[in-house]
């Protein structure tokens, strides 16, 4: 019983160990968002492709992150929120390619400073949901750790009844085997005792 108990709080911690390296994922996955809209600010400013290049390079470090993320996610609201997340991202990386590039190509910076700050806002909003996503990751996390600490005491309260049962029945054990021990004795001394 123990054993069993043992195995289920190690796989407790395991998924305790899962929920935190989530929520810091998630973290990144923010971190990411902000650093491509740094991207398309410099590009901006300097036309310098290497922010382009930069900004793909993010690109693909977001797609592979949200996709490990999504594999890890098993609540329905939590997957929605990161479908949303990854949408506006889309959106973010349209309004790069297709509209601020386009416009600084045919020398409309005016088009681009406009189209800048809906990536801009764009921006605000995903990283608010990915703080949301966060929120609900953490709470889940608090909720899991709460049981396993729960299921934990329970397991220690196991182990200690069956220690007590244990010193208990041992030594009810060795009071039936000492006193059929004395009264074997003493049947074999009062023979003795008979025949001398």
């Amino acid at each position: 019983m123990s054993f069993s108990n043992w195995n289920r709080d190690k796989k407790n911690i395991k998924a305790l160990n899962n929920h935190s390296k989530l929520v810091s994922d998630m973290s990144e996955l923010a971190s990411i968002i902000q650093v491509k809209d740094v991207q398309i600010a410099d590009y901006l400013l300097t036309k310098s492709t290497r922010y382009v290049d930069a900004f793909k390079q993010y690109q693909q470090d977001f797609n592979k992150l949200s996709k490990n993320i999504k594999s890890d996610i098993s609540d329905n609201s939590q997957l929605a929120l990161l479908d949303h997340i990854i949408k506006n991202d889309t959106k973010i990386n349209d309004l790069f390619f297709n509209e601020i590039q386009t416009a600084l190509d045919q020398n409309q910076e005016y088009m681009a400073m406009s189209t800048r700050n809906q990536s801009s806002e764009l921006r605000k909003s995903t990283v608010r949901l990915v703080d949301q996503l966060i929120g609900l990751a953490k709470a889940e996390e608090a909720a899991s750790s709460k049981s396993a600490n729960n299921k934990m005491n329970t397991s220690i309260i196991i182990l200690l009844a069956a220690g007590a049962a244990a010193i208990l029945l041992g030594s009810v054990m060795m009071w039936i085997v000492s006193r059929q021990i004395g009264n074997s004795l003493k049947k074999s001394h009062s023979y003795v005792s008979r025949n001398s």
